[in-house]
């Protein structure tokens, strides 16, 4: 009677870990794969995204930087009408202008760097 017992019980281990060995390479696995190629192809989805975001943003901030390069060229021919005192300053206006504008360019560039990140 003991040996039929010991037999059933040794039995019915090997099935659990034959069902738990089946269910991990049926079901667990392939869905745990499954789950991870989803989340790639999100990963590469909003890359992507950001890259097209980044892209308009960095457009955007050049043709800013192009308009404001614009007025300024006006007020460089503004100087050409001036006497000989106020030239001096007048470029120097013009000179300051033009820096501070491509520091405002390259800022703008970083945030659209920061705000749309690639990897």
């Amino acid at each position: 009677m003991l040996d039929k017992v010991i037999k059933v019980s040794i039995i019915v281990v090997v099935l659990i870990i034959g069902f738990s060995v089946l269910y991990y390479f049926t079901i667990f696995l392939p869905s745990n794969e499954r789950a991870r190629l989803e989340q790639q192809a999100r990963d590469n989805k909003e890359l992507k995204f950001n890259a097209i975001l980044l892209d308009r943003c960095l457009e955007e901030a050049e043709q800013i930087h192009s308009e404001k390069l614009k007025n300024i060229l006006e007020l460089g021919k503004s100087c050409e009408n001036k006497t000989t005192l106020d030239l001096k300053g007048c470029w120097e206006g013009v000179n300051e202008a033009l820096y501070y504008v491509d520091i405002e360019l390259q800022q703008e560039r970083n945030n659209c760097f920061k705000r749309y990140p690639q990897r």
